[in-house]
């Protein structure tokens, strides 16, 4: 959900929410380097439940990668949600990639699956299904562990299974492959430990959508005239329109999109439809990550019915809300440059936006 693009197509009336997608894990570079030589070794081991997915993958895109970690050449570290339709991630609720700046040909990710058992199953996918293009090895015997390494002949992996997460380590050499896992399940469980409980946010309305299924809820959208209320007042004639575009990676993993257009001013709505509320959820937290990345600092709001995010720059506001499968974003144009005026229109179009989703899921 880059806010750059959100507001550069609402500029043709369309709110774009779009997501990142990592296409590989290992980055072979030219240069050579090796982790820092203090690198502590981590004794991962399963904890008695499975570590909240969702939790987890905020935290590892939140939490700020520790410098003694990097690799000797690096300059930054980098985290942002790695795709999880890349085939390497099957089975997995979400997954996070740190990258090194100034060390590219070196990184780390988190496949996070439900469960213990799903992430054993994804290593022994990972060490038996290399398609003849790598050749798996046991871990060092100090260890202690489930994992594999595998070498592709011009980079090498290092995974590591601590609880329901696979620890990949990729570099360019067997040593540093293994020194980037074991320092990257180190700090997995210091994310661990350190990671909040469960926010008390709004719960999304979901009790209003559970009547109609997400192909349901888009078939009505796109053929309902627009019934939200409160938008702001320079915004008239709003026309509902299906977002259909089979290039677009910003609909890969929805089951439906549509947007809201309205003349008078560059104002719009667009809505999201996943499969289920997890999709939805995951969404949203790229979206917070990929601001964060981009040097942005999105705010949670925990005071509107639904759980939030405000995204902003020069440009204008956005604000995106979950209202259960469906992420909703209702952007402004900068009101002379009033913040708080712009920041109050773009929540009153994703209100709306709201609205008209949930009558629309009541027949209303």
């Amino acid at each position: 959900m880059s806010f750059r693009r959100l507001s550069r197509v609402s500029k043709s009336h369309l709110v774009i929410l779009s997501l990142i997608f990592i296409a590989t894990l290992a980055m072979p570079g030219t240069g050579k380097a090796i982790a820092q030589e203090s690198t502590p070794v981590a004794s991962p081991v399963a904890g008695e439940g499975p570590y909240d997915p969702l939790l987890l993958f905020e935290a590892l895109l939140q939490t700020e990668f520790p410098q003694e970690y990097w690799p000797t050449t690096a300059i930054q570290a980098v985290a942002k949600p790695w795709a999880t339709t890349e085939e390497a991630l099957t089975g997995t609720v979400a997954a996070v990639q740190i990258s090194f700046e100034g060390s590219e040909a070196f990184g780390i990710a988190y496949a996070i699956y439900p469960t213990e058992a799903d992430a054993a199953d994804g290593l022994q996918r990972a060490s038996t299904e290399t398609g003849g293009i790598a050749t798996p090895a046991a871990l060092p015997a100090d260890i202690d562990a489930p994992g594999v390494i595998l070498d592709y002949g011009s980079f090498k992996v290092c995974l590591i299974q601590v609880n329901n997460v696979l620890v990949d380590g990729a570099a360019l050499d067997v040593d540093s492959a293994v020194a980037l896992a074991r320092v990257g399940a180190e700090y997995l469980l210091q994310v661990v430990e350190g990671m909040p409980a469960p926010a008390a946010t709004p719960a999304a309305a979901s009790s209003h959508l559970d009547a109609v299924t997400p192909g349901q809820l888009r078939d009505r959208l796109v053929v309902s005239e627009f019934t939200g209320t409160g938008v702001p007042s320079y915004l008239q004639n709003p026309q509902v329109a299906a977002w259909i575009d089979e290039t677009d990676t910003d609909l890969i993993g929805t089951a439906g999109a549509a947007t809201v257009s309205f003349t008078g001013g560059e104002g719009g709505i667009a809505y999201l439809i996943f499969p289920d509320e997890t999709a939805a959820k995951i969404r949203v937290v790229e979206s917070a990550a990929a601001e964060r990345a981009a040097g942005n600092d999105p705010i949670e709001r925990a005071d509107l019915p639904y759980p939030a995010l405000i995204l902003g720059d020069d440009s204008g506001v956005a604000c995106v809300l979950r209202v259960d499968y469906v992420v909703i974003a209702g952007y402004a144009p900068m009101r002379d440059g009033d913040v708080e005026a712009t920041t109050q229109d773009a929540i009153a179009l994703a209100l709306a936006g709201a609205e008209h989703v949930l009558n629309v899921a009541e027949g209303t």
